[in-house]
Parts: C-alpha cells; structure tokens; sequence
C-alpha cells in the first residue's frame, strides 16, 4: 500500500482560497483501492474525527492513514446506534460514516446525524459509485461522497 500526505490551496469562484490537507492511499497504484480525503487546514487546531465502519480492518486502515499530525481520531462506530452515541457524547469535526452498516438505513443516518449537529461534516464511505447515491446522500447533509 502507498500512502501520500500533501497539502495545497483550493480557490474558489469567488477568490477566496482555502487550504486543504489531503491524503491518498494506494492498495495496489493503478491497479486497486484508492481513498482520498480532501479536508480543510484548521489554522493550526487538529481535525477531530469519528470513524464509522462495520468492518474492524476498514476503521484500522483509515486510523492509519489519519495517524497524521493534523488529525485526532475521537473514536469509532460499527453500526448506526453507535454512531448517533458518539454523535451525542464526543465533540469531533468530521464524521467519516460508511453509507452500508447493519442498525443503520444509510440516507436517514445521514439525515439523523445532521440533525442531532448541522455544523459536523460528514464524509460518506461507499462502495457505490453510481451518482445517485452521492447526490442523496449530499441532500441528506454529507458534505461529501
């Protein structure tokens, strides 16, 4: 596996310019998974994260490739009833959530958590790469797919 840290400027339409953090990682280069997390710099604060994934190798992988100095990982969920508790008792930025967990009907999760705390960003985790998905999920409140 090939992992990558970098970070850059991303101008908007507007000209206003936001720093970013990015990560990449490689199963096989060319050949396997690829995960990119895009996430913006926080002026010197770390990004405070939640990991929600039914697979234990998937929530190790991604604390690995989040073992980053802008980064804290505050804890981590297996399915949707643990979600809505570290929703409701961890104050955290980002919520990486896997759209397909067992407790959980994926769009209203979405729709849960951003209701329990509209400001949390919440970055979907698909295998589903049809637009459909990304589209209702972003209408739900993911900030991103």
């Amino acid at each position: 596996m090939e992992t990558r840290a970098c970070q850059h400027l991303l101008s908007t339409r507007l000209g206003a310019k936001t720093a970013l953090t990015c990560l990449r990682a490689d199963s096989a280069p060319g050949l396997g998974t690829a995960i990119d997390i895009n996430l913006p710099v926080t002026g010197g604060t770390m990004i405070r994260v939640v990991i929600a994934d039914d697979h234990t190798i998937v929530r190790d992988g991604l604390k690995q490739l989040l073992a980053h100095p802008e980064f804290h990982v505050m804890g981590e969920a297996c399915d949707g009833q643990e979600v809505m508790q570290r929703v409701r008792e961890l104050e955290f930025d980002v919520l990486l959530l896997d759209l397909s967990m067992p407790n959980s009907a994926g769009i209203n999760l979405i729709k849960q958590v951003h209701n329990e705390k509209p400001k949390l960003r919440i970055l979907i985790l698909s295998m589903h790469e049809e637009q459909q998905y990304a589209i209702r999920a972003i209408r739900a409140g993911a900030a991103g797919y």
